[in-house]
């Protein structure tokens, strides 16, 4: 019975620790971390990039090439890793749309 609870809990925690990955601030996101982050499309510098913004702050978003972008105004979910040099920005592998379309990305070259 104690074996169960243990495993009880140790799955409580992974899954607290992912539900809080997905809700994380812009502000709080920290170098090398994984991510899945809920905001807005706030501008479009470049074909392949995106910067998003929350009520924490922005962060450009690295989408890497043949994307289809999203529209300003539009919010998304974006998936990937905080770059660990260079300028802060994440290093998208998932693009989602508002409309539930999902795009697989090649973020990293």
């Amino acid at each position: 019975m104690r074996f169960g609870s243990i495993t009880f809990g140790a799955v409580g925690v992974i899954l607290l620790a992912n539900m809080q990955a997905a809700d994380a601030d812009i502000a709080d996101l920290i170098r090398g971390q994984s991510v899945s982050l809920s905001a807005v499309v706030d501008r479009i510098p470049d074909e392949d990039e995106i910067v998003l913004k929350d009520e924490t702050g922005r962060i450009l978003v690295y989408l890497g090439p043949a994307v289809q972008l999203p529209q300003v105004g539009e919010t998304v979910v974006v998936e990937g890793v905080v770059d660990d040099d260079g300028p802060r920005e994440i290093n998208a592998t998932r693009l989602i749309r508002a409309d539930g379309s999902s795009q697989t990305l090649r973020g990293y070259e």
